[in-house]
């Protein structure tokens, strides 16, 4: 399994060196209990505007759309987390397992270093019509979380739309090893991501 693991680990890193990828933005949902969000997520409303298009093949129009920031949510990261290069998958997920009672989904936003991404669809065991990324539990630049859904644009985009700003020093690693603790501008909290319902 651990040869397995790195020779997929080592095809994706040749594959996206060659395409001068260096670093990536990625989205993942998780379900949450309510209590859990109203008491620490310090939820913030923010107007987004972003270019959109159903499809990559078609015309990209501006839209403006209200999103709701949770700065203050406090999460610890697996070891290995799936995510998607399509925000639209996280934003419209409706988890799998089991999921907390009384919970809504809370989509994180995560910018990442080619070094953290495992496996991603042009190679690996992942599932190719949601563009899958598989993230290491290792540094990431930064990272914000969003209720219900997170602004289809990358922290490259559209930096300002951002509570945990992508740079090297947001994600230092804590005592456990394998969750990480990020700093906010606006909240000091514990991150990452864990959860069964989750993409």
């Amino acid at each position: 399994m651990q040869a397995y693991v790195r020779g997929t680990w080592e095809a994706s890193q040749y594959v996206m060196r060659k395409a001068d990828i260096n670093e990536f933005t990625t989205w993942r949902a998780i379900f949450l209990s309510k209590a859990e969000i109203e008491n620490d997520g310090k939820a913030i409303k923010k107007t987004v505007e972003y270019e959109w298009s159903p499809s990559r093949y078609e015309r990209k129009e501006k839209k403006e759309e209200e999103f709701t920031a949770l700065p203050g949510i406090r999460l610890k990261r697996n070891g290995a987390a799936s995510t998607s290069s399509l925000p639209s998958v996280c934003n419209s997920w409706g988890g799998v397992g089991n999921k907390p009672e009384n919970s809504q989904r809370v989509v994180l936003r995560i910018r990442s270093p080619r070094t953290a991404c495992v496996s991603a669809p042009c190679f690996g065991q992942n599932l190719h019509n949601e563009e899958e990324i598989v993230l290491a539990g290792t540094t990431w630049r930064g990272w914000d979380a969003w209720l219900d859904k997170a602004p289809p644009v990358g922290f490259d985009q559209q930096p300002e739309t951002s509570y945990v700003k992508p740079t090297q020093e947001s994600v230092e690693p804590d005592q456990g090893g394998l969750a990480s603790r990020a700093r906010s501008p606006t909240a000091s909290a514990e991150r990452g991501s864990s959860s069964t319902a989750s993409r």
